[in-house]
């Protein structure tokens, strides 16, 4: 079979310049899903909302997403401007 100029062997495979694009958003998308929003940063929101979810801490939520999905029943002090 005769392969188009540019394409992988395999169909699933990208072509390196897609394949870097997709690498570069996975390796942004990790850095933010680990980085906190400090405080400093939070009081600058208009209207920020804190909440507490089932999630432990951030590599509980990382790895159990769905601890993250739910409110928990103990809340947050009230967040001070």
């Amino acid at each position: 079979m005769i392969w188009p100029s540019g394409t992988a062997r395999n169909l699933w495979d990208l072509n390196p310049q897609l394949g870097a694009k997709v690498k570069s958003y996975y390796d942004d998308a990790k850095v933010s899903l680990w980085t906190e929003l400090k405080p400093r940063i939070i009081k600058t929101m208009p209207n920020a909302l804190l909440a507490r979810t089932l999630s432990t801490d951030r590599e509980n939520y990382v790895t159990h997403p769905e601890t993250g999905e739910k409110l928990s029943p103990n809340p947050l002090p009230r967040w001070k401007s």
